[in-house]
């Protein structure tokens, strides 16, 4: 049956003109069923559907709290009633299938679901799960009346050019987690990826990594028990010198008292090169992982492991980032966080060249996250400048951070960090900032438009798709929902001046779509960059299997 939490959303049927006059009683009767006094509410709620029959708010939370205390058929003719108002006929239809179904009436269900299909009722994941329906799962009618998943070109608002589409392969994979480009580990002329579903294999994790070219799937592992193998995973670059780049996966929740781990992969097969295990328990250990490049300069690529449950000199849970040798996984420095709380390695990024950038995300530090913007040798850490959260922030470097290139054209990377809970333009609707990698002047600001939308749940580097010399943005806001609730956009924008060159806009319920979004170069040959865009929680298989896209960028027109 449709949630309380759904039905219980006053402000949503007050804009629908449902609550006429809102009379004490009804919002009396929302009360009690806050409260659980499911019993109380439907006598309170009874009164009013008698005194104004036709408050839709009425029938519908009645037949909400006879429904909840078994009492299906009472509750079915309170539902049937609600149905008759077209603003929530789709719903209150789905809940008259619920309660027939509960009765035993199984073709009136089905009825009842066809009329909530026709009105519009297209939430796949909860008619899939849903207890109340489990009398019909056998029948072969209600199959046909499960929403079916959009998919490709068909998932969007927009015309676009889905160049590929994967999902997880279970409920509550979570798969699209994380998606990094690890580069061309196939020599097909095409970046390829690799991406995590870390609640997959009951906790343990699962990562594969694919080519982008032919969607194969190019090698596949499964973290220890609980490991949730895939948290944080990236491009460890060449770390054991074979020339085919590597990757970098973290696995912090091995247990309660255990410490956690990464692993280094070979593009080569997949194999393990090295792991490395944190030193302190409970510390999270691989929450967050980079490459770096080689800093010591023995030929191998070292790499960023960050704990963010380390407790240091700073205090508990001020975080750490350990910077470890390519060769053996050895750690050649600590980078800890300077204050008690502090979560120092919620996320991280490096720039992979000379100016050897480390940005490390610290999102417990008081006021609201905070940036911390190094420049890392093999043996010491120097911090060049902070970002520091802004009067709205509420999450400033929580996840995501990147070096996304040179935006000002001043022979300097520069650095993007987002706060997906930022509030300015209304409560979590996300802001993004990216500052100057030479100065730490602030260059770009942009937020989030729609309420909850959580604008900037990406790292956002596109690299220069409109070929004017700066590096451009491609941000996700994944609950985002103008075209269906958390469907999913991201925008497109420049790094000169944040206009908006492209929108992608999800039409599929609770894809989330943007949950992360990076450029993966031209994979289609067309001569623009193509887009690795994932949606975690998309109901693929069941709630939250999640799903990844590569789609089509513009062609540039310079």
């Amino acid at each position: 049956m449709t949630t309380l939490r759904a039905l219980l959303c006053v402000l949503v049927l007050a804009s629908l003109g449902l609550t006429q006059n809102s009379p004490a009683t009804l919002a009396e009767g929302q009360r009690l069923l806050q409260a659980g006094d499911m019993a109380g509410a439907a006598t309170e709620l009874a009164a009013v559907t008698q005194n104004e029959p036709t408050n839709a708010a009425a029938w519908w939370l009645h037949g909400y709290a006879l429904h909840a205390q078994g009492q299906f058929e009472e509750a079915l003719v309170s539902h049937a009633k609600a149905a008759e108002f077209p603003a929530i006929e789709a719903n209150a239809s789905y809940n008259a299938a619920c309660a027939s179904a509960r009765l035993g009436e199984a073709d009136q269900a089905l009825e009842w679901l066809a009329r909530a299909r026709t009105a519009g009722f297209n939430n796949r994941a909860l008619i899939s799960t849903d207890t109340d329906l489990d009398s019909l799962r056998a029948l072969p009618e209600f199959a046909n009346l499960v929403p079916p998943l959009r998919t490709g070109a068909d998932a969007f608002v927009e015309p676009v050019r889905v160049l590929l589409e994967r999902h997880g392969e279970a409920a509550g994979d979570q798969y699209g987690w994380v998606a990094r480009s690890i580069g061309d580990v196939d020599g097909d002329g095409a970046l390829d990826f690799i991406t995590s579903a870390p609640s997959a294999k009951g906790g343990a994790g699962m990562v594969e990594a694919v080519s982008s070219k032919t969607n194969e799937r190019l090698y596949a592992h499964v973290g220890p028990p609980n490991a949730s193998l895939g948290n944080g995973l990236g491009p460890a670059g060449d770390v054991d010198g074979d020339g085919v780049p590597d990757a970098i996966v973290g696995a912090p929740f091995l247990g309660s008292n255990a410490p956690g781990m990464a692993f280094v992969y070979s593009g080569k097969d997949g194999a393990v090169i090295w792991s490395a295990t944190g030193e302190q328990a409970a510390s999270a250990f691989g929450s967050q992982v980079i490459g770096l490049g080689d800093l010591d300069g023995d030929g191998h690529g070292d790499v960023a492991v960050s704990a963010t449950q380390f407790d240091g000199s700073a205090g508990a849970n001020c975080g750490a980032v350990d910077i470890l040798s390519g060769a053996d996984g050895t750690r050649l420095q600590r980078i800890e966080g300077s204050a008690a709380g502090a979560l120092f390695g919620s996320a991280v990024a490096a720039s992979f060249d000379e100016h050897r950038m480390l940005v490390v995300g610290a999102q417990g530090s008081a006021g609201g996250g905070r940036v911390h913007v190094f420049k890392v040798g093999a043996d010491r850490a120097d911090e060049l400048f902070t970002i520091d959260p802004g009067p709205n922030s509420a999450s400033l470097g929580q996840y995501f951070v990147s070096v996304p290139g040179d935006i000002d054209d001043d022979g300097t990377p520069d650095v993007y960090a987002s706060d997906f809970g930022d509030a300015t333009n209304g409560p979590a609707t996300g802001q993004i900032v990216v500052h100057s990698g030479a100065t730490g002047e602030r260059l770009l600001t942009l937020n989030g438009s729609q309420p909850g939308e959580g604008f900037g749940t990406s790292p956002s580097d596109a690299g220069d798709v409109d070929g004017d010399g700066a590096a451009d943005l491609i941000v996700g806001a994944w609950q985002h929902a103008s075209a269906a609730p958390s469907g999913g956009r991201c925008t497109l924008h420049s790094g000169q001046d944040g206009s908006v060159l492209a929108t992608y806009t999800c039409q599929e319920l609770n894809d989330t779509f943007g949950f992360d979004a990076v450029g993966i170069g031209d994979v289609d040959g067309d001569g623009g960059i193509d887009f690795l865009i994932t949606s975690a929680w998309a109901d693929a298989k069941g709630p939250r299997t999640g799903r990844v896209f590569i789609v089509a960028g513009p062609t540039p027109t310079r």
